[in-house]
């Protein structure tokens, strides 16, 4: 979806994974953590996967998550120790900060530019997230997890925008998922489709920011 930003902007409004934090998940630790016989495709992990992702990411409940995950795949439920320990490795994945963006919400700050969150992340990662040296700079944090319901959904931008007590049209989003930018963008929101944050620091330039 094109960018839209014609109106004075109040916030920006960042996503985390794959705009803050470069998060990819590693579906060999998959593989070696619940031993999935090697006759599963890497397709069919990934399809079940984000298939029940949101549910993930609504609930937190990872031992139910992975169940699915698995189930789908016709293997029976994980232990709890194999759910511990992808818990842990998520973490691990979520916590490899993207320094450049890291830099730009710095920089957006530093000119006194308020800044906010909106991700999909089960609990116990938002929990994580808002102990992160970069988490100062923002001045609100939505996690889906949190508030039962995940982008792309209209009831979250809803909340994000009561949170920052701003009309729609007075926020900038970036995201890396067009679904998710074009649910924004009907709910009123300017938008800009994250690919990096150089391009995002040129988008905003070009735009007195």
């Amino acid at each position: 979806m094109a960018s839209a930003v014609e109106r004075e902007i109040g916030t920006v409004l960042f996503d985390v994974g794959a705009v803050l934090v470069d998060w990819v998940p590693d579906f060999a630790d998959v593989r070696r953590v619940f031993s999935l016989p090697l006759q599963i495709a890497d397709e069919q992990l990934a399809t079940a996967f984000w298939k029940y992702r949101p549910y993930y990411d609504e609930s937190s409940n990872a031992g139910e998550y992975w169940a699915k995950v698995l189930a789908a795949l016709d293997l029976p439920a994980p232990s709890a120790t194999s759910v511990t320990d992808m818990e842990l490795i998520d973490w691990r994945d979520w916590s490899r900060d993207i320094p450049e963006s890291i830099a730009l919400a710095s920089d957006l700050a530093a000119q006194g530019i308020r800044l906010a969150v909106l991700s999909n992340a089960p609990l116990c990662f938002s929990k994580r997230c808002r102990g992160q040296e970069w988490a100062r700079y923002f001045d609100e944090m939505v996690f889906s997890a949190e508030v039962g319901v995940a982008k792309p959904a209209p009831e979250i931008y809803e909340i994000i925008l009561r949170r920052l007590d701003l009309p729609a049209a007075k926020v900038l989003f970036f995201d890396d998922s067009p679904v998710n930018i074009a649910a924004a963008a009907a709910a009123g929101l300017q938008t800009h489709l994250w690919q990096s944050a150089a391009a995002a620091r040129e988008f905003l330039a070009s735009h007195g920011m």
